[in-house]
């Protein structure tokens, strides 16, 4: 037998083990319940991609996951909360470029729900047909009143999170009437790339 021989069929050895072991991994993670899942893991639900960001079953606290990237068919989502494996994961996070991709910019409306206080850099980056973002309830963006004057207190919002995002009218809610404020707001938001015509309503 010759050394080309030899080669070749280590080679073809490697190669199905290679493979078993990735078999092994795809069906490990799939068997696997939701209360297993520890900090890091990865999950796919409703063609949504997560990451575990806090789970402690004997914990009182929800789980916590991290949104890396949309892959869903609606385009009118609304981030707050998954489930799987009957287990409800509180969205914390939209990850960096989330939304950046195929099935995000299809997306026309966003609700980012109570549970998202972050959002990474150029997350909704692209997402040029987005008519509406409602960040009502959110705490993404803090705002404190000083001196008779909104200032922005905390913005847990990544660079470039909105850049070439949104109608040229897009519409951000808020939640707040007050005019100062919706200002204040819209600078934050422009500050990471909304764009300077975008409307900020209540």
């Amino acid at each position: 037998m010759n050394t080309q021989t030899i080669f070749t069929k280590r080679l073809a050895v490697l190669s199905i083990v290679a493979a078993a072991i990735a078999l092994t991994a795809a069906l490990t993670l799939a068997t696997t319940p939701a209360h297993a899942l520890g900090k890091g893991q990865v999950f796919t639900a409703q063609g949504n991609t997560y990451k575990v960001i806090d789970y402690d079953a004997d914990d009182d606290d929800p789980p916590e996951v991290a949104l890396l990237k949309y892959g869903a068919t609606s385009k009118k989502p609304i981030i707050d909360s998954v489930t799987y494996k009957g287990v409800v994961f509180e969205v914390e996070k939209i990850g960096k470029g989330a939304f950046n991709n195929r099935a995000g910019h299809k997306t026309t409306k966003v609700a980012i729900g109570r549970n998202v206080d972050e959002i990474g850099a150029k997350a909704f980056f692209g997402c040029k047909r987005l008519k509406s973002i409602d960040m009502r309830s959110c705490e993404c963006v803090d705002l404190d009143r000083i001196g008779g004057s909104y200032v922005i207190d905390d913005l847990d919002i990544g660079k470039g999170a909105f850049s070439k995002c949104g109608v040229k009218r897009v519409i951000v809610k808020c939640g707040r009437s007050d005019k100062a404020y919706r200002n204040v707001y819209k600078q934050a938001l422009v500050s990471r790339g909304l764009r300077s015509s975008a409307r900020v309503v209540s």
